[in-house]
């Protein structure tokens, strides 16, 4: 596991995931890293920044698992911020092998239904 600057991150129920991702096409960072990490369903988003300094904010990730944004001094965002400071974080690589022994973990319905959200179209199916 390794450590980095400028990454976004997102945690499952277990472990943490970072990588360098970008919003594009309308679908935030985290939920491109949860997409490519295979992760269903995160359970909090946050990042690492430049300068080291650790944000737990995701409008995709936190609203949905926690209600709100910022996932700040409550339960799971102590518990990400801890596996951060400790650089306990895998890349979506490491992450993918760990997980492939426990089987398909792939996120398109959950990164299309964000999207959705995002675009007004809430319990349709497209």
């Amino acid at each position: 596991m390794s450590c980095g600057k400028g990454v976004t991150v997102i945690c499952d129920e277990n472990s943490c995931v970072q990588g360098k991702y970008k919003p594009s096409g309308g679908i935030t960072a985290h939920m491109r890293l949860a997409d490519a990490a295979g992760i269903i369903k995160p359970t909090i988003g946050g990042s690492i920044k430049p300068d080291g300094e650790i944000a737990l904010r995701s409008r995709s990730v936190n609203i949905d698992s926690i209600g709100q944004v910022d996932a700040a001094g409550t339960k799971r965002g102590d518990w990400a911020a801890a596996k951060m400071k400790s650089c306990d974080l895998y890349t979506v690589k490491e992450f993918k092998a760990k997980s492939s022994q426990c089987g398909s973990r792939g996120t398109r319905e959950y990164v299309d239904n964000a999207a959705n959200r995002k675009m007004g179209r809430v319990g349709k199916h497209y």
